[in-house]
């Protein structure tokens, strides 16, 4: 029989909650020679469990080639792209998925339980399938440079959250973290990072090598996790014009920002070799990176330079538009057709939409979730990631002066509360791709800081992104967290403890 204490813990403490779950009697505990099967389509699976279910159970896996182990996961039509079902029975495990994105959270949830209950989980019947398919997070990686260890290790914490977009901020204005192979100027000048919290000031070269970026890439695909890069432009490039001083409106001599704002010097819009070094740069980005959308930023593009460039003003005539501000909504056609030529479909910052631009290119509603409903009633497919107390996880998790974050607060039960379709009639409403949890990093210095800003509001964000809003509540959350807190911490994870708003 299962113990009585595991049936009172609501859904087994699994966080993203599944949309169907029953407790079933007794418990599974692998012992040594448990063996794993898959249907031939969930080969890589297979390979991906065996470790982590190791790990998690502390048991040793065979992997049978054929017949059945006492995990199997099945291939069955009709369950979506997403969608399992799992029975956990005392004598073994049965998954079924349609494709192998539902294999990997079918055995992703085996791989949760166990983590929640040390070396067995509970026998139970889950039918499960995401709400929005967009389930993302952006770490930023140029305010401050992660290690790849780090990277992939918040990957993996963010697939075991049923999270499938990675957003990989890549430039700014305080660095090029992109190798380029045809500007390796960029490696040397916009990659420089000066330190100056130390005497003597430290110096360092911080960019990504294309092995990393493939053995990024790779990893997260195996976590079936989907990596957008972003490319800023045209504004946000005080990096790039270091090393290309040329394509701004003013020229002169420009480092890496080590100050956080906006700046006033952005891409020249009236250069057409500007425009060729974005050609260079799409194309080097479309090789790095497979998947088909890629992050063009868009935001906070201050246009005074513009409006007193002569090259910028000869565009604006020659492209009979009426003055600098349409010059932004110009920029960003432009870019977004270049995309399309790349067989790739643009993403940008929720300023985009103000530009006249087409609607292929979706849309991030940062400043507010307004934005987002309007860019939907525009034609634009949205991703909610709104900053007001939502899903910005930079903010401080508390109003306290003894609390990291800045620029906000931003509570658990305020990640967990937000509703991405709040606003949105029926026939907008299908614009809505999903949500996403931002990470900001100027004042986040190592990872250890990253997880303990990102947890447990982006596990929040997760079942927002997956439950059904019918199946949410915070009360709920709340009596699963401790439980979900124990597979946090089997995975040593930095997490905040305190009050939950």
């Amino acid at each position: 029989m299962a113990k009585s204490q595991d049936v009172e813990i609501p859904d087994a403490g699994l966080i993203p909650r599944p949309r169907n779950f029953a407790y079933l009697t007794g418990v599974f505990k692998p012992r040594t020679g448990v063996s794993i099967s898959v249907d031939p389509a969930f080969a890589a699976e297979a390979i991906w469990a065996l470790s982590v279910l190791e790990s998690a159970f502390t048991v040793r896996f065979t992997l049978k080639a054929t017949g059945k182990g006492t995990i199997h996961v099945a291939q069955v039509p009709g369950l979506g792209a997403e969608g399992y079902r799992l029975t956990i029975k005392p004598a073994g495990v049965r998954a079924e998925a349609s494709e192998p994105a539902g294999a990997f959270y079918a055995l992703q949830t085996l791989r949760a339980l166990a983590l929640i209950y040390g070396d067995r989980a509970p026998a139970c019947q889950i039918e499960d399938e995401p709400r929005f398919p967009w389930r993302g997070y952006m770490l930023d990686t140029v305010r401050n440079f992660f290690e790849p260890s780090f990277i992939k290790r918040f990957i993996d914490l963010a697939a075991l959250h049923k999270l499938n977009r990675f957003h990989w901020h890549l430039t700014d204005d305080q660095g090029w973290r992109m190798p380029v192979r045809s500007h390796p100027e960029l490696a040397d000048t916009a990659a420089r990072k000066i330190d100056r919290r130390y005497l003597p000031h430290v110096e360092r070269t911080l960019v990504y090598s294309e092995a990393t970026i493939t053995e990024v890439v790779a990893y997260a695909a195996e976590r079936h996790v989907l990596v957008i890069p972003e490319i800023e432009m045209p504004g946000h490039v005080t990096a790039l014009l270091s090393a290309h001083p040329e394509f701004s409106c003013v020229g002169g001599e420009f480092e890496p920002e080590d100050r956080f704002g906006i700046f006033p010097d952005v891409l020249c819009a009236g250069s057409d070799k500007a425009f060729d070094f974005i050609g260079d740069v799409l194309s080097e980005t479309t090789r790095l990176f497979p998947g088909p959308f890629i992050h063009f930023g868009g935001d906070e593009v201050p246009i005074e330079r513009w409006a007193a460039c002569p090259r910028c003003q000869a565009r604006i005539d020659a492209e009979g538009l009426p003055d600098a501000t349409a010059l932004r909504g110009w920029f960003t056609r432009r870019v977004t057709a270049m995309l399309m030529e790349r067989n790739r479909r643009a993403v940008g910052w929720d300023e985009v939409v103000e530009g006249a631009v087409p609607s292929e290119v979706v849309v991030m509603a940062w400043r507010s979730a307004e934005r987002g409903a309007a860019a939907a009633r525009a034609g634009h497919d949205v991703v909610m990631c709104p900053s007001t107390k939502a899903c910005y996880l930079d903010h401080k998790h508390l109003d306290s002066a003894e609390e990291p974050g800045h620029l906000g607060v931003s509570t658990v039960r305020d990640s967990y509360s937000f509703e991405p379709l709040a606003g949105f009639d029926v026939a907008i409403a299908p614009h809505v791709l999903g949500i996403q949890g931002n990470l900001w990093t100027e004042l986040m210095y190592f990872g250890r800081q990253v997880e303990y800003m990102a947890f447990p509001r982006l596990s929040a964000l997760s079942e927002t992104g997956w439950t059904p809003e019918g199946r949410k509540t915070f009360e709920g959350f709340s009596k699963r967290l401790p439980y979900w807190g124990r597979a946090l911490d089997r995975l040593d994870v930095a997490r905040y403890r305190g009050p939950l708003g």
